[in-house]
């Protein structure tokens, strides 16, 4: 397959919005960010986590929570999972081949699990278009560049909300991501519904997650 961007890289499409476009003003936000995040010990290890992705000035606070929890930590790939926001389609849609570049370098994907993610089910498949301007993504990637030591990356992103797509990713990484594998799901749970609904809304969905 001959890919759309250039060199294979795919470049950072959010830079300057969603975050700094500036290697050192964004890698110093993320430093006050997680000095700042002060998360609860979590009880053997982290094999997952769930964070959000608006822009920095609403998200990071948050995500830094997640990311501080896994700081120093060793894995081989991170697959990241997000909704696409500009193209629906019926499947998991992921990016395959190359990198994907932040102003803080550039990440490799693991074309390997990518691969093998895919030949679990057709409706995992390569579709780069809606990487290309996607954001869910993306912004998470500076943070784990600034915990974690060197990994690779399998970006996904999800074209419908069906329970069905859902199960088919997960029994897929279930069956081909090992232990050196992490999983960050990149959702923002809710858009600006009234407090205590978020939270009653919110909380069940951290409640199933837990249970």
């Amino acid at each position: 397959m001959t890919s759309c961007y250039a060199e294979d890289v795919r470049e950072p499409a959010v830079a300057g919005a969603f975050y700094p476009a500036q290697p050192e003003q964004l890698s110093k936000m993320i430093d006050g960010f997680l000095a700042q995040a002060n998360p609860p010990a979590v009880p053997g290890d982290i094999r997952a986590l769930v964070v959000p992705h608006a822009g920095y000035i609403y998200s990071a606070p948050v995500a830094a929570f997640a990311y501080k929890a896994i700081a120093g930590k060793s894995f081989k790939t991170v697959v990241l999972i997000g909704n696409s926001h500009r193209e629906g389609y019926d499947g998991a849609s992921v990016y395959s081949h190359g990198r994907f570049k932040t102003p803080l370098g550039e990440v490799e994907i693991d074309t390997g699990l990518a691969e093998r993610l895919m030949a679990a089910n057709p409706k995992i498949f390569v579709r780069e278009s809606p990487h290309a301007k996607e954001h869910s993504l993306e912004v998470q990637i500076p943070f784990l560049q600034k915990v974690l030591g060197p990994f690779k990356l399998v970006p996904i992103l999800l074209g419908t909300e069906s329970r069905e797509a859902a199960d088919i990713l997960g029994d897929a990484l279930a069956a081909n991501a090992g232990p050196d594998v992490l999983v960050v799901a990149s959702t923002d749970m809710s858009h600006y519904p009234p407090y205590d609904y978020a939270k009653f809304a919110d909380g069940k969905v951290a409640n199933a997650i837990a249970g």
